[in-house]
C-alpha cells in the first residue's frame, strides 16, 4: 500500500511540475496510388493523411505505389532531398525514427533505417537520400515514429523551453512532389520499363556526360 501511495504521490507532482502536452499513439496507414503527372489517389480503406494532426508518439506507414507498368528510374545518382517526406502546415523542429524502403515488383532494392532523426521547418520523413545510377523502383514506403514536433526557438517565447506543435499534412505526396517532379533534387524519371537496350543506352549516355563534364573542368 506505501508503494502505491508513493506512485501516486510521484505522478502527482509530476503532474503539476510538467505542462500538460499532449502525448499521442495513434498509429495511421496512408496507402497512397501514383498514376504520374503529380495525379495521386488513396486505395481503398487508407487513411487519409491531409488535415491529420499529429503530435508526439504518434506513428504512421506510408506507401506510394506506381500504377500500371511505370517505375520511377534514377538517371543521374546522388542525395535527393527529401525523397519521402510529407510537407506539414506548421513550422518547427522535429525529430522521428523511419524506416525507408523502395520495392520493385514487390523486392525491396533500397532499405535504410535511422533513428533521433532531426528535421526543421516544414517537411515531416526522411531527410537527404543518396541513390545510385540505374536504381529502378515501383513503390516507396515510409515507417515513422514522431519523437518529438516543437515550436522554432526563433519563434519561441521562452527558447529554453519550446512549445509543443501539431504536424498535419496538407497533400498526398512529399512536400515537393513525386521525386520526378522535384526541381529541389533533379535526377529521377518516371514511366513504362525501357527495353533493355534501350535502357543500356541511356546509361552509356549518362557516363558520357559525366566524363565529358569531368574532362571541361579538368
Amino acid at each position: 500500500m506505501r508503494s502505491f501511495l508513493k506512485s501516486v504521490l510521484v505522478a502527482a507532482v509530476i503532474g503539476v511540475a510538467s505542462p500538460a502536452w499532449a502525448v499521442g499513439s495513434m498509429h495511421y496507414s496512408f496507402d497512397v496510388l501514383y498514376s504520374g503527372g503529380g495525379a495521386a489517389s488513396l486505395a481503398a480503406g487508407s487513411d487519409n493523411p491531409v488535415g491529420q494532426s499529429m503530435v508526439d508518439g504518434d506513428s504512421f506507414d506510408w506507401a506510394i505505389t506506381a500504377q500500371g507498368a511505370d517505375v520511377w528510374r534514377v538517371q543521374t545518382g546522388g542525395s535527393f532531398f527529401p525523397l519521402m517526406a510529407f510537407g506539414v502546415n506548421e513550422s518547427g523542429d522535429r525529430v522521428g525514427d523511419f524506416t525507408l524502403n523502395l520495392l520493385s515488383g514487390g523486392a525491396v532494392v533500397y532499405t535504410l533505417t535511422q533513428s533521433a532523426v532531426g528535421m526543421s521547418e516544414v517537411h515531416m520523413g526522411t531527410n537527404e537520400i543518396t541513390l545510385v545510377t540505374g536504381l529502378v523502383f515501383d513503390q516507396m514506403k515510409l515507417q515513422y515514429s514522431l519523437i518529438t514536433a516543437r515550436e522554432l526557438l526563433k519563434d519561441a517565447a521562452d527558447p529554453a523551453n519550446p512549445m509543443p506543435i501539431n504536424s498535419t499534412p496538407y497533400a498526398l505526396l512529399p512536400i515537393f512532389g513525386a521525386p520526378e517532379m522535384s526541381t529541389v533534387s533533379p535526377g529521377i524519371i518516371y514511366g513504362p520499363v525501357p527495353e533493355p537496350a534501350a535502357w543500356a543506352l541511356m546509361l552509356c549516355g549518362g557516363a558520357l556526360v559525366s566524363l565529358l563534364a569531368r574532362r571541361r573542368r579538368g
